[in-house]
């Protein structure tokens, strides 16, 4: 099921309150019309279709059943979801073979590019192809699906060992808090039952209980097919007509689904996971979701507007008054058709009445005294630009953002916009939010807050005892934030980085190819430009250092995992983190920072209008990098918290004890505790980022966009090629000794009554072993290989464990290897299940790859690849990555040359260095405590 709760990252914006918009106008109360680019049918027996046809695009295909657990009866609690499994199995014209399987030939990857799902109100099979010439197959599956199940008694016998792994998965004993506040908003509703069923009901489930349910609500009339992509309408027209038309089944119609009850207690206490922190969610209903007019759709806007300048003060204002808030994130989704929105903070339990002051604090001065003309133009720069930039933008849309508007007006009352009504509601929504504006808005629904009767109030704590404090902690809350707020220092224009005064040198341009061009600056930096016409007026940049964590003294490992927070809060260039914040905003700028064991860097997404802003922020951020003291105290304060609490959950207990046991010597490696922290300095920071953001570490440039070279010439003269970089006179490898002896562990401190079952496998890497690009291509393909036999073996075969995983942990220029395997199991299947992993790695070791094997990992690979040729993020970042560590950079712009070349000699060869008998081996098991 689609969780409707879930965690943002930090840059990430989601919906906190229903916005004002209270016009009648006859504009706002405007019916959107039908995009005319779908093209609708129905057939005879009454299967609707949806068609989008889209040149250059994969194909997207959802064959939607409407109906779930809801039409289920007493005795099939779980019968929708079972069903969808069934799916899978032997089939009429499939015939007798795994359905998984069979499109993995096809060059499809498992849950990427086939999958299923099942929910309250609805079941959907999906799948993506790379373009029409498999469609015909596509829909043979589908009308499998429709009526051609065979649910043959031994393949639902095999099949309930996978869903009862699927369960112990999905419903752990100790629930996120966002799973428990989504289970409290339905506990109103009695008629509801968990999608998965009930261990009983599907430990007892019967091919002929599953055909009852299949015959009774997979009938035509209750399903829809979405087709979007690259095809001939025409064509497919005819296909679908010939493979669904002599479909006649009948069933009961569905009723309608109404939303959810909401619950009449408006305060409720959870009970966060052993070694997550408190928090403090807020919910309001928003009613039923819907956009059937332009004031929907302009309402829609504002929120998202309203959204954005709400979370960026609380984030502000959070590092500038210090507080102990670990998050703060305000989203919205819809669930069982109610939309509701919600804020959530994070924090240890030790701060949450400061935490909570904050908060209402923050929300009563945002009320009372609004947002200033900074915040605004920062924030509505975004839009600006898709104005400018609509009919590229909406061009843009790949098939799968397009069926999945497409699939959610299947359940929603949603009317999808054409691309001119979209912009004519653009238009007037970036003509009308002026400040006075916007803060009526935020005015009228934070006083909305203070209405307990429709807003619900849920307090997760780390301890089930502390529930009897619920009641205060509500008052308190909602009593300071009844108190009038305060005004604040506001900027009321957007800052701006300085020019730097001095140009470096160019010492020299070549043109590699058609499209590629390399210059020598005289810093030592080499840049690549990438010309890609596909990003349209997107412009991306990859900054990529060969220094990472190893490359440090081992006195500065613990400050390098402080560094990056730090800086980022300390600011640069004169200007705090608001105000860097804001800056990037108003220039549609986003940069992220990476740091890994062997490479760091920064990636940068912008406009080609907002170039020159892109390469001085990179000037500035690795030039201008200063230590507040005040920021480094704390970010230790909540990394030490943090940590310590890490420290003590079932997990970080397990993957200490795995470290410790599997490094025999390497400081780099050790997984430092707490207290370690506590001692960093600002001197330490300040040398981590000197060490590697001020050195030459063989620093690379990649740039890739829709430009010319005397376009970004001018711009390395200003801005790249005067970087001061220091030469590196202290090259360091990390040092790293691996125990070599078999090792057992068992742990028990689990709080799930499922065991956990992890196989490591690592070997070291010799300083002399030279790894090429198609080694990495046939890493890649070795672990799909592996995946998919350990899918086959230990779900389809044993039904030990639903999602069966092998990990790769391959560092590029890593000092040693890894590659885990990791179950979810019942107790009772221990022993069967360690029996089954060594039949698995007996086969890889003993009877090696298939060719047909490697051909499926082969066209797996490619597929997967492919959008990289139009995605600048992509092409730059694997730019980036190859120059550094020496792989071949051909690889990236044609790695279907290099994937032709991973023969199953190499792959057996790979699965003989990374999972032979000679690998180093930890066998973790993750018990139930006592």
């Amino acid at each position: 099921m689609k969780q409707w709760l879930r965690l943002c990252g930090f840059l990430l914006v989601g919906l906190f309150l229903l916005v004002g918009c209270q016009q009648d106008g006859q504009w706002y109360a405007t019916t959107i019309k039908s995009d005319p680019d779908w093209q609708h049918g129905q057939l005879e027996n009454g299967m609707k279709y949806h068609l989008y046809q889209k040149d250059d695009e994969a194909v997207e295909l959802r064959f939607v059943v409407h109906a779930g657990s809801a039409q289920e009866n007493e005795q099939q609690h779980g019968y929708a979801h079972f069903l969808e499994h069934m799916s899978f199995k032997d089939t009429t014209q499939l015939g007798q073979q795994d359905v998984w399987q069979f499109f993995e030939r096809l060059g499809l990857s498992a849950g990427a590019d086939i999958n299923a799902y099942t929910s309250y109100n609805q079941t959907w099979y999906q799948l993506t192809l790379p373009d029409s010439t498999d469609l015909p197959t596509a829909f043979t599956w589908f009308r499998d699906v429709a009526d051609g199940m065979l649910l043959k008694p031994e393949q639902v016998d095999s099949e309930i060992g996978a869903v009862m792994g699927e369960y112990r998965l999905r419903l752990p004993q100790e629930r996120s808090i966002y799973s428990q506040v989504e289970a409290r908003l339905r506990a109103d509703n009695t008629s509801y039952h968990e999608v998965l069923g009930t261990k009983q009901s599907i430990q007892s489930v019967t091919p002929a209980a599953l055909k009852d349910y299949y015959q009774r609500w997979y009938f035509p009339a209750n399903t829809e097919l979405v087709v979007v992509g690259d095809f001939d309408a025409t064509t497919i027209e005819a296909q679908i007509a010939q493979h669904f038309s002599s479909w006649l089944g009948q069933g009961q119609k569905v009723a309608n689904i109404e939303p959810i009850q909401l619950p009449s207690q408006k305060a409720h206490a959870l009970v966060a996971p052993e070694g997550t922190e408190s928090a403090l969610i807020i919910v309001k209903p928003l009613g039923e979701a819907q956009r059937l007019t332009y004031g929907d759709q302009f309402r829609s806007l504002e929120v998202d507007l309203l959204n954005h300048l709400i979370q960026a003060r609380l984030l502000d204002r959070s590092i500038a008054l210090a507080s102990n808030a670990s998050y703060v994130e305000a989203y919205a989704d819809t669930f069982e058709g109610q939309k509701f929105s919600a804020l959530a903070v994070g924090f240890k339990e030790k701060h949450r009445a400061e935490v909570q002051d904050f908060v209402a604090k923050e929300l009563a001065n945002l009320r009372d005294h609004g947002i200033g003309q900074a915040e605004l133009a920062a924030a509505m720069a975004s839009y600006q630009t898709n104005l400018k930039n609509h009919a590229e933008n909406w061009k843009a849309d790949d098939s799968w953002v397009i069926t999945d508007s497409m699939f959610t007006s299947l359940f929603e009352p949603r009317t999808l916009m054409s691309e001119a009504e979209h912009k004519a509601v653009l238009v007037r929504f970036v003509a009308e939010m002026d400040q006075a504006r916007v803060n009526k808005s935020l005015k009228q629904q934070l006083t909305q807050l203070l209405d307990q009767q429709a807003t619900y109030y849920f307090m997760a704590y780390t301890k089930a005892e502390q529930s009897q404090q619920l009641a205060q902690d509500v008052q308190l809350f909602t009593q300071s934030l009844a108190k009038s707020g305060h005004a604040l220092m506001l900027a009321k224009t957007v800052s701006v980085f300085p020019t730097p005064a001095r140009k470096g040198k160019i010492l020299s341009e070549q043109q590699v190819d058609d499209t590629t061009w390399v210059w020598q600056l005289s810093n030592g930096v080499e840049v690549w430009f990438q010309q890609m016409p596909e990003t349209k007026q997107n412009a991306y940049m990859n900054w990529a250092v060969k220094a990472g964590r190893s490359q440090l003294d081992p006195a500065l490992y613990p400050a390098s995992e402080l560094a990056f927070e730090t800086l980022y809060r300390s600011g640069f260039a004169g200007l705090d983190v608001a105000a860097i914040e804001k800056v990037f905003s108003a220039n549609n700028t986003l940069l992220t920072p990476y740091l890994n064991d062997y490479d760091n860097g920064l990636s940068i997404a912008t406009q080609h209008d907002n170039l020159p802003f892109a390469m001085s922020a990179l000037h500035h951020v690795l030039t201008e990098g200063k230590v507040d003291p005040v920021q480094l105290k704390q970010v230790k304060k909540q990394y030490v918290e943090d940590r310590a609490e890490y420290e003590r959950s079932p997990w970080g207990l397990v993957l200490k004890k795995v470290n410790d046991s599997l490094i025999a010597r390497g400081t780099f490696y050790n997984i430092w505790p707490s207290k370690t922290f506590a001692g960093v300095t600002d001197n330490d920071v300040q040398q981590v980022y000197q060490d590697l953001f001020q050195q030459q570490h063989h620093n690379r440039l990649v740039i890739v966009g829709d430009l010319q070279p005397a376009d970004i010439t001018p711009l390395l003269r200003q801005y790249v090629a005067n970087i001061p970089l220091a030469a590196n006179e202290h090259e360091r490898s990390a040092v790293v000794e691996l125990n070599k002896a078999p090792q057992v562990l068992e742990l028990p401190v689990s709080n799930e009554k499922s065991v956990g079952y992890l196989l490591f496998l690592s070997n070291p890497v010799s300083d002399e072993t030279k790894v090429l690009a198609t080694d990495v291509m046939a890493q890649d393909m070795l672990l799909r290989i592996v995946n998919q036999r350990a899918f086959q073996l230990l779900r389809g075969q044993y039904g030990l464990s639903y999602a069966p995983s092998i990990i790769g942990d391959i560092p590029d220029s890593g000092a040693y290897s890894s590659v885990i395997v990791s179950l979810n199991i019942d107790k009772k299947d221990l022993a069967k299940s360690k029996q089954a992993v060594a039949e698995l790695l007996k086969g890889v070791q003993q009877e090696g790859i298939t060719q047909q094997e490697r051909d499926t990992a082969a066209k797996q690979l490619a597929l997967d690849l492919k959008p990289m040729a139009k995605n600048g993020a992509e092409t730059a970042r694997f730019m980036g990555r190859y120059l550094l560590h020496g792989y071949d950079v051909e690889a990236v712009k044609n790695p279907q040359r290099f994937i032709d070349k991973v023969t199953v000699e190499v792959l057996n060869q790979q699965a003989s260095s990374l999972m032979g008998k000679q690998s180093y081996t930890i066998e973790a098991t993750i018990l139930p405590k006592g």
